[in-house]
């Protein structure tokens, strides 16, 4: 006979087994209870269920449908990051009494560097549950802003390096714009109102962008060449990101052949790509400011 002591004790054993981690088909999240990862209807495969934190630390090493997300951010963090150590520990150029500071460009490479960490850890460690996914969805964010401001300083920096109220007046707001937005992630409606998200960033883009640009145009018209210093790096990134945009809205090529690109080669995969590649085109283009900038002077 068996005492009620050990049937219970039994039934709570069965209801506390833990469940184990595999990956699993898009059609079993809802089943599951992780119908917040079935978000692209287009993959197939691939989804990680009932991983802890230290199972999607693991994962890093495993072939699934976000393996290659986080790994082509991880890379261009490093990527990012070694050229951010090339340029602090560059010899300055010596041979002319003009300088122009170099720190700008320093912020943009630390920033997009961290912008690709904070996503690298987002598309590792999201799976685990909900509340885990409304938590570091905060850090793709967040990288994203830092993306911006990082984009944005150098840009302001040394188009109106000649006037030092302006350059100073623009810099200032751009950090305060970037704080203030960066802050407004840790709201929690944040993650679920994509009416915030549409003013936090859309605020952002035009204090740190458009305002800067239409002063410029209306106090030295189309023709000044602090004009193609403003746009040049934004125009010429597009070459990346405008493809990047269509592959993240359109779901292609994924919509194609679903199930096809499940581990490799799908929408989000491209898009960080050309984000990487929009980026490196975007430093290249500063660099160039910089020595513009450094090479002529300031009108006397």
């Amino acid at each position: 006979m068996i005492h009620p002591i050990d049937s219970l004790a039994h039934y709570g054993s069965v209801k506390t087994k833990p469940k184990m981690k595999h990956l699993a088909t898009h059609g079993a999240l809802h089943i599951h209870g992780f119908g917040f990862l079935g978000d692209n209807h287009y993959i197939r495969s691939g989804y990680r269920l009932h991983y802890s934190t230290t199972d999607c630390l693991h994962s890093l090493f495993e072939l699934h449908n976000e393996t290659w997300n986080v790994w082509i951010h991880i890379v261009g963090s490093l990527v990012f990051a070694t050229l951010l150590a090339i340029e602090m520990f560059a010899m300055p150029d010596v041979d002319t009494t003009f300088a122009v500071a170099r720190w700008p460009l320093w912020l943009f490479l630390g920033n997009v560097s961290i912008c690709f960490a904070l996503s690298a850890t987002y598309h590792l460690m999201y799976t685990q549950h909900a509340a885990a996914d409304s938590f570091y969805l905060r850090f793709d964010f967040g990288g994203i802003l830092f993306l911006i401001f990082g984009a944005a300083v150098p840009m302001l920096y040394y188009t109106f390096f000649c006037s030092p109220p302006l350059r100073t007046f623009y810099v200032g707001l751009a950090s305060a714009v970037g704080c203030a937005s960066f802050v407004a992630t840790f709201l929690p409606a944040f993650t679920t109102s994509p009416s915030l998200r549409i003013a936090v960033f859309g605020s952002t883009i035009l204090s740190l962008c458009i305002i800067p640009l239409t002063h410029l145009l209306v106090q030295a018209g189309m023709s000044s060449p602090e004009i193609a210093i403003m746009l040049q790096p934004v125009v010429k990134c597009m070459v990346f990101n405008i493809p990047g945009v269509v592959f993240y809205a359109t779901k292609v090529p994924e919509r194609w052949r679903p199930g096809v690109f499940d581990v490799v080669g799908s929408s989000h995969q491209w898009w960080h790509l050309c984000v990487v590649l929009a980026s490196a085109v975007y430093y290249w283009e500063i660099q160039s400011q910089y020595n513009w900038r450094h090479a002529t002077g300031c009108p006397v």
